[in-house]
């Protein structure tokens, strides 16, 4: 008798029935365990959060350059700002249970990034702390074109005096 006839022999079985049921939802459960994949950032994505940051950085210093030369007396003006940190980002997160009936009945918590329009829900955005800056104008051999060019820095910026450095520009 093969094994085909035999699984015949067995279906006629109300009781085989309830078994093979029982076994053929198992072999599901095992094949394909229920709950959620956590989100994870890739490459591509860090490098392109890098990128931006050092653009949003590069305006500021264009932007300051750009009002910096419209200051009497301060002439042609090139800025340079230098960070003590980068900028971090705190991300909306869903806690997602997952359950694999399997064998060995794990549960797992695992958080799941909020996704809104395919970009992730940003919860709060902490820009990096500005150590430091130079200007070089070429007006700045003026001490009071220096002084005005400080109080100017030291305004937008939030930053202290003392973080502040102005250098007459050289031909």
């Amino acid at each position: 008798m093969d094994t085909w006839e035999k699984v015949k022999k067995a279906a006629k079985n109300k009781h085989n029935w309830v078994l093979l049921v029982i076994v053929l939802i198992g072999a599901i459960l095992i094949a394909f365990p229920t709950g959620k994949k956590t989100i994870e950032g890739s490459k591509k994505e860090k490098a392109a959060e890098s990128t931006a940051q050092k653009a949003d950085e590069s305006t500021l210093e264009s932007r300051l350059s750009s009002i910096l030369g419209k200051v009497e007396g301060a002439g042609d003006v090139s800025v340079m700002i230098t960070y003590a940190s980068s900028s971090e980002k705190s991300l909306a997160y869903d806690t997602v249970e997952e359950t694999n009936r399997g064998t060995d009945s794990q549960d797992k918590l695992q958080k799941e990034a909020v996704v809104s329009d395919g970009n992730p829900v940003i919860l709060k955005e902490d820009y990096p702390a500005i150590q430091g800056v130079i200007v070089v104008a070429q007006g700045a051999g003026d001490s009071k074109v220096q002084l005005n060019i400080i109080n100017a820095v030291k305004t937008v910026l939030g930053i202290d005096s003392y973080q502040v450095t102005v250098l007459k520009k050289g031909i």
